[in-house]
């Protein structure tokens, strides 16, 4: 089923409504590749038309990182034009972005590039910005897609957990507190810290929030691994002055302790 979005004409005095593209719905991941002429994970290295025409469909030279299906040569740049296909507000093709992108082959000669993005949803994913130079895993092209796609959830995981983590200390107004930690490195300031977003019997702190707050864990300390940090302090008496903090499955704060060294 396809829905209809609207592109817009902009002119000096007036924004008007000019033509209407459809956007069909996610068909299924196995239809979406059968609808595709090309597959590609590429990188926006250069705009040439962000000025959506009617078809929203903007202009940019990519450098092809990989092609999943069809013949687009790789490590190659390539002129072609892209379309968001989820919303009609947003143009996500910032530079050095990357995506992957189910493709179709121009179908009139008066067709700006020899592909452009297919009009259903899904038909671009923002991926993450690095690690594209070999192929994916799987036998197939659906199968290297979903290993793609799972890269692409995992991170975006991450990066939402970095921004609530920052979100969380504009609103609580902590930055100052951080700041001085970093600098200073004192108990005092590390006790206030955990008192007030890290103790596990009344917070659910994250790995994100964590290393947010007081920054990058020891190395090298004694069993120290991905659900086991440690951070040093300076105190007059270096009584207690090691934070060790563990982690859960879901990687939240599951417990503290207070050492010696």
């Amino acid at each position: 089923m396809k829905k209809t979005l609207f592109g817009s004409a902009v002119s000096l005095t007036a924004l008007s409504v000019v033509d209407a593209v459809g956007i069909g719905d996610l068909p299924g991941l196995d239809e979406l590749i059968k609808k595709a002429d090309a597959i590609v994970i590429l990188r926006v290295d250069r705009h040439i038309d962000t000025f959506r025409n009617p078809s929203l469909y903007t202009t940019h030279d990519c450098l092809i990182y990989q092609t999943l299906k069809g013949d687009i040569p790789t490590d190659k740049g390539s002129r072609l034009q892209l379309m968001e296909t989820r919303t009609s507000f947003v143009i996500p093709f910032a530079l050095y972005s990357s995506h992957l992108m189910f493709l179709t082959k121009k179908r009139a000669p008066n067709e700006l590039t020899d592909f452009r993005t297919i009009e259903y949803k899904g038909a671009n994913v923002i991926l993450p910005p690095t690690g594209h130079e070999t192929k994916p895993k799987g036998k197939t092209v659906a199968d290297q897609i979903r290993s793609v796609l799972q890269r692409a959830v995992d991170h975006n995981k991450k990066e939402n957990e970095k921004e609530q983590a920052f979100l969380k200390m504009m609103i609580n107004g902590t930055e100052e507190v951080r700041v001085r930690w970093q600098k200073g490195r004192s108990y005092y300031t590390l006790m206030e810290i955990v008192d007030a977003h890290i103790d596990p019997r009344q917070y659910k702190a994250s790995k994100a929030e964590v290393r947010h707050l007081l920054g990058d864990p020891e190395e090298g300390y004694p069993n120290a691994g991905p659900d086991f940090w440690v951070y040093s302090s300076s105190r007059h008496i270096p009584y207690g002055s090691y934070l060790c903090i563990y982690f859960d499955e879901q990687e939240t704060v599951r417990k503290i302790d207070w050492v010696s060294e």
